[in-house]
């Protein structure tokens, strides 16, 4: 090595600094080029998007593949949740003066239905992508059903509230309904099914409100109001009922039968690679369960979420949508009893008209829409959002109407543009990974309803208290509609982007499969594939692919910030990546938290003296036990295992280990690891800052360690160290995996310093 250094030294006393600067800078130019264009390569074009061109589906086509039961059921359940929900806006004013409430209070008590809606979302969403949806959907539709028809006998205020909770908490299933849809009917229909399942928001105030005035006209009194809820309890625990027979489908079928069906025509017309994989799965039992997963954590699917740009744009428009949609229909039928008198008929016949205008929305937009998504996913999201930013301009000006037929011929025009967010479903079920399709659907309802939902109930009632109603609604709604707009605007740009992704998943997942299957062995212990890492906006991990065998010893080499720690950061679980995925024993792990990948064996030594300085040697060691702390023989017999591989460590256990050296914290550090039984041990800066000396008495254990068959991934700075312990060693820079391959090549390569600096990959 020192003749190499002086070599070294020799021929750079005559580069001119300016020559290397020049270098240095068209190196970083030509590296930002090709780094743009590996991201201009993960768009796909449209005959690889699924339900991106091809051929278009008829509705007629799309319910003859899925069937009517499906759709027909859900959406039943969706219209009578639809009406019951409007029938405590149009009967606000009667509940209002039943319970002597104010308008803030009304608004308050009256949106608790929509916060246990946003309590209930995210866990049907999760249980909706781990058991069987229908069920789900069957047993929380009886319970709101029944709090229906408890609402006709609640005597306060707080009574009132509580059922209305169960109501809202019994609704929350929605997102399962929509994954459901998702994988029952054909991609290429989607649309076209998503569309027909919104009717309901539309058919519903089409005939809702004059149908629960009718019912509390009929039934008369102060208390009138009190049977439409009884009237509309019974269909949905009915509808509930028969929602248990409804099929199931396996989630992801219709992506993963489509991506293997393109494999096969591929093969079949001469595509080796595809004909191999076509191949390989020819008796695999079900296409859409090529590779058995663990279930998702919240924490872990949430995270992935935020990750997907599309989505994490939606999100907030749907909170602005949400904004403005929760409040406003309660308020605006205060409204319309104060400057216009009407009853409960009246104010009911005013919304059933204006609501035509969504049914003519849905009937006229939601073909055309999927005729924009097979052209241009992302002119879709332009198309919603150009539909959101219309609608005030004809909604405001409708409540400065000096007559009731005025404002409803404005109100008409301007509820054809609110059919728009039904378009976002499908294009959720496009950017979302199959397997958290329900928590993401529900996550958006989330947002919608628990986040800007709440926010917009409570500010539009104390604004109809403090400015009136009209000027409240003429405040909110425009806010709502703009920034909701804007959002949708904003997230057509990373459609295309995420669509490819999600693709670009399902393949290498099918090709996996296959590679299993052909193999009939697990040859890959570790396997990273096409992994992404981003801190906040900064993206520091491209790309990574690395596989490392059981019982292998891998050397993870690179300069500081070449994303080594990251990398193992993200193997152990304590760190999510944007996208790729990683496998254990052939089994995905991408999205398992630290905790279970610790149970599986994945234990991560961390760098810089992973060790508790205020605690003793032995607390410390307690605590790298803590799984099986209680366990006392186990304790005892694996605490002496390692004391036999560092006896140094016997003598200081009850000295605080702040006192230690650097390599008897290291070797505690180890010691804890290895209480664990780890499966693969992953060692970040094995030897750094510490004395020859202490390395090699460390690397004597490690390589005991490697004798013993554990598989084994080393993080090291030294070429020197990693040779003592590896065979293969990887080499990281900027992120990037720059070589893979025998550690003896690197001290062959007399330009390694050039080869860190400058990216010049080993020959």
């Amino acid at each position: 090595m020192s003749t190499t250094g002086h070599a070294a030294s020799a021929g750079t006393e005559d580069l001119d600094p300016r020559d290397l600067a020049a270098a240095l800078l068209g190196e970083e130019e030509r590296r930002t080029v090709a780094a743009r264009q590996a991201d201009e390569v993960e768009l796909l074009g449209d005959d690889e998007l699924l339900g991106v061109g091809g051929t278009e589906l008829s509705l007629r086509q799309v319910l003859g593949v899925g069937g009517l039961a499906t759709v027909g059921l859900l959406l039943a359940l969706n219209l009578v949740g639809e009406v019951d929900g409007l029938t405590l806006s149009v009967l606000a004013p009667d509940i209002q003066h039943s319970f002597h409430l104010d308008d803030a209070a009304l608004t308050f008590v009256s949106t608790i239905g929509a916060v246990a809606l946003f309590v209930a979302t995210v866990p049907f969403g999760l249980l909706g992508d781990r058991r069987r949806r229908s069920a789900l959907i069957a047993l929380t539709s009886v319970l709101w059903g029944a709090a229906s028809l408890a609402t006709g006998a609640v005597q306060s205020a707080w009574q009132f509230a509580s059922v209305r909770a169960v109501n809202g908490f019994g609704k929350g299933t929605g997102p399962v309904g929509q994954s459901i849809l998702s994988d029952r009917y054909p991609i290429e229909g989607r649309n076209r099914v998503f569309a027909l399942y919104s009717v309901a928001s539309y058919a519903g105030p089409a005939f809702g409100p004059i149908l629960a005035a009718i019912i509390a006209t009929v039934a008369g009194g102060p208390n009138g109001w009190r049977w439409a809820f009884v009237v509309l309890g019974i269909p949905a625990m009915v509808l509930g009922l028969l929602a248990l027979r409804l099929p199931d489908p396996e989630r992801g079928t219709n992506e993963l039968d489509g991506l293997v069906a393109e494999l096969r025509a591929r093969g079949e017309a001469g595509d080796p690679e595809a004909l191999r994989v076509s191949a390989a799965l020819a008796d695999a039992p079900a296409e859409s369960a090529l590779l058995a997963a663990e279930p998702i954590g919240m924490a872990a699917a949430y995270d992935r979420m935020k990750k997907i740009k599309t989505f994490a744009a939606l999100m907030s428009a749907m909170s602005a949508l949400g904004f403005m949609l929760s409040g406003a229909p309660i308020i605006f039928n205060v409204f319309l009893q104060d400057h216009y008198h009407l009853s409960a008929i009246g104010r009911g016949t005013v919304a059933s008209i204006a609501s035509l205008g969504g049914l003519v929305g849905v009937a006229v937009g939601a073909p055309f829409a999927d005729r924009l998504f097979r052209r241009d996913p992302s002119k879709v999201l332009l198309l919603v959002g150009g539909l959101l930013a219309v609608f005030p301009l004809m909604y405001v000006p409708s409540l400065y109407m000096p007559k009731v037929w005025m404002l409803v011929a404005f109100q008409v025009p301007g509820a054809i543009c609110l059919f728009s967010p039904a378009l976002c479903g499908a294009m959720l079920a496009s950017i979302v990974p199959y397997r958290m399709r329900g928590f993401g659907l529900a996550v958006m309802g989330l947002y919608a309803v628990g986040v800007g939902g709440l926010i917009g109930a409570v500010t539009t009632g104390v604004l109809a208290d403090a400015v009136g109603t009209r000027t409240a609604l003429s405040i909110v709604v425009p806010i709502g509609c703009v920034g909701a707009a804007l959002f949708a605007a904003r997230a057509s740009g990373s459609v295309r982007h995420d669509m490819s992704l999600v693709v670009e998943e399902m393949r290498e997942e099918i090709h996996e499969a296959a590679r299993q299957r052909a193999a009939g062995t697990d040859d890959h212990f570790l396997q990273v594939r096409n992994l992404d890492f981003s801190y906040g906006s900064v993206q520091v991990l491209f790309d990574i692919d690395l596989e490392v065998a059981r019982g292998e010893t891998l050397a993870l080499l690179g300069t500081n910030g070449a994303g080594k720690s990251t990398l193992l950061r993200a193997i152990s679980g304590l760190s999510l990546p944007d996208r790729g995925v990683i496998r254990l024993g052939g089994s995905p792990i991408t999205y398992l938290p630290a905790k279970q990948r610790v149970q599986r064996g994945v234990i991560q030594v961390p760098g810089g003296r992973a060790v508790f300085p205020t605690m003793t040697v032995e607390e410390n060691l307690l605590v790298g036990a803590t799984s099986f702390v209680w366990d006392h023989e186990r304790l005892a017999a694996k605490t002496e295992r390692v004391l036999e591989l560092f006896p140094d460590l016997r003598a200081l256990l009850g000295q605080p280990a702040g006192t230690l050296s650097g390599g008897e914290q290291q070797m505690l550090a180890l010691a804890k690891a290895l209480l664990l039984d780890p499966q693969i041990l992953l060692i970040d800066e094995l030897s750094l800052g510490l004395a020859p000396v202490v390395v090699q008495r460390i690397v004597e254990v490690v390589q005991s360690l490697k004798a013993q068959g554990i598989t084994l991934v080393v993080v090291e700075q030294s070429i020197n160290v990693a040779l003592m312990l590896a065979d293969r060693a990887v080499f990281m820079e900027k992120g990037r995996i720059r070589y893979d391959g025998p550690t003896s090549v690197l001290l062959e390569s007399g330009d390694l310093a050039r080869a860190v600096f400058l990216g010049e990959e080993f020959g």
